[in-house]
């Protein structure tokens, strides 16, 4: 099975050639079974991800606010440290062409830090430090592919989007006595965006939606992904976006007397996404019921640009973003955004800004 998915990415199959071959092979599916059990976590575990450099490694962070990494083939505890977070580790992933050294996670506690690690293993502690601090709970981290050795995003519960460029963080950072730093360097981070709602009868709105997930296209490494608080997944051009310095100038503009469509821009709804995307179904119920509307697990972009988005409580969808973001499209009314409706699976509906 693995590698028929491995190839549709490489080779674009259609879906029935692969649904033809998956099916041919349900049989494999049958045969997995577990081949091995790592203990060494005193709480739940919530993020795996293998290392960049060999894939030898596997990386483990839990509620126990500690990382492990493990050989993942023979099971051996290689490192075991304290994240330096103060409350359950969300998301840790080892940064790429760093030859093992550098680690960066996100928390419970809001908090984006930075682990660097010794060389070799053997070692019990690593030394971590404060790169960035949510007002909720961070989520999820997404690595760069212009830079991913420097560069990442991190979103979380507070609706904002960050990136991170580590090369500018060697004069911000400030190392406290022990291991971990207890102030915030402030040059390596920039506040890109603040999600706000979106519904099809009054287009965006100031209610603020919190993140669960981002993601970077891998083949337009400009565009990011978001899925939060309600049925809309987005897609953002990065070089579209002005940073929270730039907003606090426009706020300050509006306050001394501009105009109604600069307080908009002031407010965070100027940087609009290039798509949005959500399920035809609920799509029509968006924004009606903020309590029950589904909300967003988790976003990827596959290697061919599509984007795959899963919900709670509801099903897993592939969007096709190049037919989100540049197809023709109909007026919604609201003067702010198109829609249009394609259909991946399942029927999904979309929408993007005007212009």
């Amino acid at each position: 099975m693995f590698p028929v998915l491995q190839d549709r990415e490489f080779y674009g199959w259609s879906e029935r050639h692969v649904r033809t071959r998956i099916s041919a092979d349900i049989q494999s599916l049958q045969r997995m079974e577990l081949q091995r059990k790592l203990n060494g976590h005193a709480g739940c575990v919530n993020t795996v991800s293998f290392d960049t450099e060999t894939g030898s490694t596997l990386i483990s962070g839990s509620d126990d606010l500690s990382i492990i990494f493990w050989h993942w083939d023979t099971g051996a505890k290689l490192l075991k440290y304290d994240s330096g977070h103060r409350h359950n580790v969300f998301q840790a992933r080892m940064l790429p062409q760093t030859g093992g050294t550098k680690l960066v996670s996100c928390a419970a506690d809001g908090q984006v830090r930075l682990s660097e690690l010794p060389e070799g293993a053997g070692s019990l502690s690593a030394s971590t430090f404060l790169l960035g601090q949510h007002t909720g709970r961070a989520h999820k981290l997404a690595l760069d592919p212009l830079s991913p050795a420097h560069c990442f995003y991190s979103c979380g519960e507070d609706a904002m989007v960050m990136h991170f460029d580590l090369r500018d963080s060697a004069g911000a950072r400030l190392q406290g006595a022990g291991s971990s730093s207890s102030r915030v360097g402030g040059c390596c981070r920039r506040k890109l965006l603040v999600c706000h709602g979106y519904s099809r009868s009054r287009g965006p709105t100031s209610r603020v939606v919190g993140i669960n997930a981002v993601h970077v296209n891998p083949i337009r490494p400009w565009q990011f992904a978001l899925g939060g608080g309600d049925s809309w997944a987005r897609v953002y051009d990065v070089r579209r976006l002005r940073d929270t310095h730039d907003r606090h100038q426009q706020q300050q503009t509006a306050a001394n007397g501009g105009s109604s469509r600069k307080t908009h821009k002031a407010a965070g709804l100027g940087d609009e996404p290039i798509a949005r995307l959500c399920p035809e179904g609920l799509a029509r119920q968006s924004g009606r019921s903020v309590m029950g509307e589904p909300s967003i697990t988790g976003v990827m972009f596959s290697q061919q640009g599509e984007l795959l988005v899963s919900y709670n409580d509801e099903d897993i969808y592939l969007f096709s973003v190049e037919a989100a973001s540049g197809s023709s499209s109909s007026s919604n009314g609201s003067g702010s955004s198109r829609e249009h409706t394609h259909e991946p699976a399942p029927t999904a509906a979309a929408s993007r800004p005007s212009g």
